[in-house]
């Protein structure tokens, strides 16, 4: 029996999602056949039917995925366990383009003077912008079943501190995580953590079964995955690396790391 982990026949299908050729409103093929509720072995077409990536997506790829940063290394790996078939896609990418939105607060304060028709404002700081994100899933088959719970997995995990008797490294927060996506200017290595995320059950649903090693999952045909990031740069970056020059031109985001 192939590893439970082998996306080899999986991540060409996974690799073409989002492309113009896609004939489905969701984004997979519409000759495809979907898994039926409970089933439990790999949709055997599921390498025959997969839409022909473009050339353009073979050269660049601009998916939005959220990732832990190159220097990261627990003593378990990035990406262990059930979360192994997220090493193969770099970290978790939404596999369908998702819905993204970009808050960016400006903080003034008041001075309000006395015996005056308005008050006058003086700007105090430029808060943290946050990134809200909403993808869909979906489980068709056993490869998908395993790749959503894997990315349900490290959120799950992100979303935690080091803890207890046990762990050599307990105390420490959960890890700075990089975003990218949608090109240079948009989503370059910008560095955030993980502040909620959420997923629903929808009760009118169909639940497919789902091995996953010695266990089992069953999760939503189809279901919405959501999660809020807050940015985060470094101290030292603020200080040494930030120019409005070079930020007004476009040259900072170039280097990654901001937004």
């Amino acid at each position: 029996m192939a590893s439970l982990y082998n996306l080899s026949t999986y991540l060409p299908y996974l690799n073409s999602l989002n492309q113009p050729n896609l004939t489905s409103a969701v984004g997979i093929a519409a000759t495809q056949t979907p898994a039926t509720a409970g089933a439990t072995t790999p949709a055997t077409n599921a390498t025959t039917t997969t839409p022909t990536a473009t050339s353009t997506a073979s050269q660049t790829d601009d998916r939005v995925r959220i990732a832990h940063l190159d220097g990261y290394s627990p003593s378990g790996g990035k990406y262990p366990g059930i979360q192994a078939p997220l090493e193969q896609t770099k970290g978790f990418m939404f596999p369908y383009t998702p819905t993204i939105q970009i808050s960016q607060d400006v903080d003034y304060g008041v001075m309000s003077m006395t015996h005056s028709n308005t008050d006058y404002h003086y700007f105090n700081r430029s808060p943290n912008a946050t990134i809200s994100i909403s993808g869909k899933f979906t489980v068709q088959n056993q490869y998908e079943g395993q790749y959503a719970i894997g990315c349900i997995q490290f959120l799950r995990t992100v979303s935690k501190m080091n803890f207890g008797q046990a762990d050599a490294n307990a105390g420490l927060p959960p890890p700075i995580l990089a975003l990218s996506g949608h090109g240079t200017y948009m989503f370059n290595k910008v560095r955030v953590f993980v502040k909620t995320h959420s997923y629903t059950y929808d009760e009118s649903m169909d639940l497919v079964n789902v091995k996953v090693g010695s266990g089992n999952v069953r999760l939503p045909a189809l279901f919405t995955l959501s999660v809020s990031l807050t940015t985060q740069p470094t101290p030292n970056m603020m200080r040494t690396q930030f120019n409005l020059d070079q930020y007004r031109s476009g040259a900072l985001l170039a280097n990654g790391g901001w937004l």
